[in-house]
């Protein structure tokens, strides 16, 4: 769905520009775990069009608290990276659910046929078709691809290389000397 909105400065401008927008202000909550190099990029990026974005950065146990659990904040950014997390869009209680409602009942309704459906590929079709709902609506934006980076010693095999989650399971690996 990368095609559903571009990176486009000069359009973020004119749409704040129609909006009345001027000296906006947002502050962006952000978990101190992560490095802070992704906080100073959003932030050049956002007073290239003209807003002034401040950062916030907590404790994750705060982050979880005032963001996930009471929905207190303007913006925030977290790497979301569960597999198989769809369901989530289907939420009403979950901390970034869809503000439209009409937008969210029709992703919720595709969401439950999906999981009801028992061809995988009609159900792969009905969350694909959830997902450019959502998509749409543009509740939340994907910012990058982390890559992994993995440096084994000699003689461990089966350790995981390509994961994209916080979960390592190293059930597999195997040790040799």
């Amino acid at each position: 769905l990368s095609d559903t909105i571009s990176f486009d400065p000069d359009r973020a401008r004119e749409l704040l520009a129609e909006a009345g927008a001027e000296d906006l202000e947002l502050t962006m909550t952000v978990s101190n775990t992560y490095p802070t190099y992704f906080s100073t990029l959003l932030v050049s990026m956002f007073d290239d069009i003209g807003v002034t974005l401040d950062v916030e950065p907590v404790e994750f146990s705060t982050w979880l608290n005032d963001v996930y659990t009471n929905r207190d904040y303007e913006l925030s950014f977290v790497n979301h990276v569960e597999p198989r997390d769809f369901n989530s869009w289907a939420n009403p209680d979950y901390y970034y659910a869809l503000a439209d409602n009409d937008a969210f009942t029709e992703v919720q309704s595709l969401y439950v046929d999906a999981m009801r459906e028992t061809d995988p590929d009609a159900s792969a079709a009905l969350l694909a078709e959830a997902a450019r709902v959502v998509a749409a609506q543009h509740p939340a934006d994907w910012l990058f691809t982390r890559s992994d980076i993995v440096a084994l010693a000699p003689g461990i095999e089966n350790f995981p290389v390509a994961s994209t989650s916080t979960r390592l399971d190293v059930a597999d690996v195997t040790v040799t000397r």
